[in-house]
């Protein structure tokens, strides 16, 4: 099993800086997900707090200077089967989506 340790020494390698963030084991809500990722990743104070909005930015993140983007979770947000669920599948959209247009890599862990 991949540690966030062995991560880390991965993104290092890279010879770039990585933006990196932390959401923290204490999340307990889909709002408050939003809003740490909102404040962490510095997302437009516009952003609806939706997961169309969350999908939309996280297939962007232009206004990251960094390369490689990387959210760390300390452990699996409490915010319920089904919108953990929706979570993992945007998620996934925007690591293959930004892969595949080449100009960002996100990167993402859980504890």
């Amino acid at each position: 099993m991949t540690t966030n340790d062995d991560i880390l020494s991965r993104l290092e390698n890279l010879a770039q800086p990585v933006f990196h963030i932390i959401i923290p084991s204490t999340i307990e809500s889909k709002a408050q997900l939003f809003d740490v990722l909102g404040e962490h990743l510095k997302f437009p104070n516009w952003w609806g707090k939706n997961w169309d909005a969350l999908d939309e930015l996280l297939n962007d993140l232009s206004w990251i200077n960094e390369k490689t983007v990387w959210i760390e979770h300390e452990t699996f947000p409490d915010i319920g089967k089904s919108e953990f669920a929706n979570y993992l599948e945007i998620l996934k959209d925007a690591m293959t989506t930004l892969r595949e247009e080449g100009e960002k890599r996100l990167v993402v862990s859980f504890g």
